[in-house]
């Protein structure tokens, strides 16, 4: 779709509120996180000013579904503790997970 009006027609909503939504974006990855979600991913660049955009419909299904390893930071799968406080986690010696088993 051609530009923020395009888009904000195409998905029904107010131009004004794209803009500012991709405005946050922009400042979220140049900071690399976004206060209001905890994300640090941003795959891609999108600005206001761009003139088009590439859209498409996702359906959910159980596909997005799948996962719920816990991990660390370092890809260690965790486990609750068997001994200490409650939701307390540990590592499980060896196991790392990536992907979409992590959920």
């Amino acid at each position: 779709v051609e530009g923020t009006k395009g888009l904000a027609q195409l998905i029904g909503c107010d131009e004004q509120n794209i803009i500012e939504t991709l405005g946050d974006y922009v400042s979220a990855l140049d900071q690399r996180f976004c206060a209001k979600t905890g994300k640090v991913v941003f795959p891609a660049r999108m600005s206001p000013t761009d003139s088009n955009f590439v859209v498409a419909r996702i359906t959910p299904c159980i596909h997005y579904c799948m996962g719920g390893l816990q991990i660390s930071s370092c890809a260690e799968v965790l486990r609750q503790s068997r001994a200490g406080a409650m939701g307390r986690r540990s590592k499980v010696r060896r196991l790392f997970a990536a992907g979409e088993c992590t959920g």
